[in-house]
């Protein structure tokens, strides 16, 4: 009994001499199987989340006009076997607003691993090859980036998609641990309003010949007063002429 006491101590011991794996202290989140489904990220925040074979997984951050976004992604504490049990390659993918890939989202590669892993991945450099940090392009002022609609490069809500390539072995299950952090970089810049068109003077009523405009006639038309005098000028006439005839 007490050799086997002994035996329990001396394990005991050693389990807790042993080093701790250090826990993740990024904030868990669970990315988006769409766009539409893309949780907002937080900027300067540091998320884990996993990753199976053959899944998109899909992030979404706001970029305003004039700054880039800033991309940091890694494989963590992963294990050299499960990393190349039937994967192919992993992407990390940039999206405009528009939902367009950008097809050469590294802009500046500040890990120099490109947006998808290099062949050479060992289990001495695992830790620095499956880390992937780049600044996308940097956006436009929304009138300047609406000019050109076959590539939208404007401010909005950009998209950071990482998949897991599947090889042709269907009967592998892994899942891959990931960190995601976004932020951007520079300051935004002042979008110029739409212009306000000018408004035009509106034209004053002038009178026209014949509307009766009084003492302001320039004569060109007759009064109604006048019209009527001579239309009763007439008439009487016209009685004076017709009696002189009837008496002959």
């Amino acid at each position: 009994m007490r050799a086997a006491a002994g035996v329990a101590a001396a394990l005991a011991a050693l389990i807790v001499a042993a080093p701790a794996r250090a826990q993740s202290e990024a904030t868990p989140v669970v990315g988006g199987g769409s766009f539409n489904a893309a949780p907002l990220l937080e900027p300067g925040v540091t998320y884990r989340d996993t990753l199976l074979l053959g899944e998109y997984n899909y992030y979404a951050f706001p970029v305003g006009p004039g700054q880039r976004l800033h991309v940091d992604v890694r494989v963590p504490d992963v294990e050299l076997e499960t990393w190349e049990r039937g994967q192919d390659a992993f992407a990390v993918n940039l999206h405009t607003p528009q939902r367009e890939q950008v097809s050469t989202p590294v802009d500046e590669d500040i890990a120099g691993n490109g947006n998808s892993d290099q062949a050479g991945v060992t289990a001495a450099n695992i830790d620095e090859q499956l880390h992937w940090e780049f600044y996308g392009p940097r956006t436009e002022p929304f009138l300047d980036a609406a000019e050109d609609l076959t590539a939208y490069q404007g401010p909005g809500i950009w998209y950071v998609s990482l998949h897991s390539v599947r090889s042709n072995d269907r009967t592998t299950v892994a899942e891959l641990p990931v960190e995601v952090a976004l932020d951007v970089e520079g300051e935004t810049v002042r979008e110029e309003p739409d212009p306000t068109p000018t408004p035009s003077a509106t034209p004053e009523a002038t009178a026209t010949p014949g509307d009766g405009g009084g003492d302001d006639d320039d004569g060109g038309g007759a009064s109604p007063l006048a019209v009527l005098a001579l239309g009763a000028l007439g008439l009487g006439a016209g009685l004076v002429a017709g009696r002189a005839l009837a008496r002959r």
